[in-house]
């Protein structure tokens, strides 16, 4: 499932045996949309990889 809105969330939460409060879920929310990405983590997403230690990364092209 994913949650769209704070409410949503709190429901998935219960659902699953926690409990928290709307304050909680719109900060997680607010903290999401402020997310960026770094740019190991865009060539991963994007068709690169890396080892394990990070010391070597590579991505596939045509």
């Amino acid at each position: 499932m994913q949650c769209k809105t704070a409410d949503e969330l709190m429901a998935l939460a219960k659902a699953e045996g926690f409990e928290i409060t709307k304050d909680e879920a719109e900060a997680y929310f607010a903290e999401l949309a402020d997310v960026e990405l770094d740019e190991k983590a865009l060539r991963n997403i994007a068709g690169g990889t890396c080892t394990l230690d990070g010391t070597s990364c590579w991505t596939l092209s045509n």
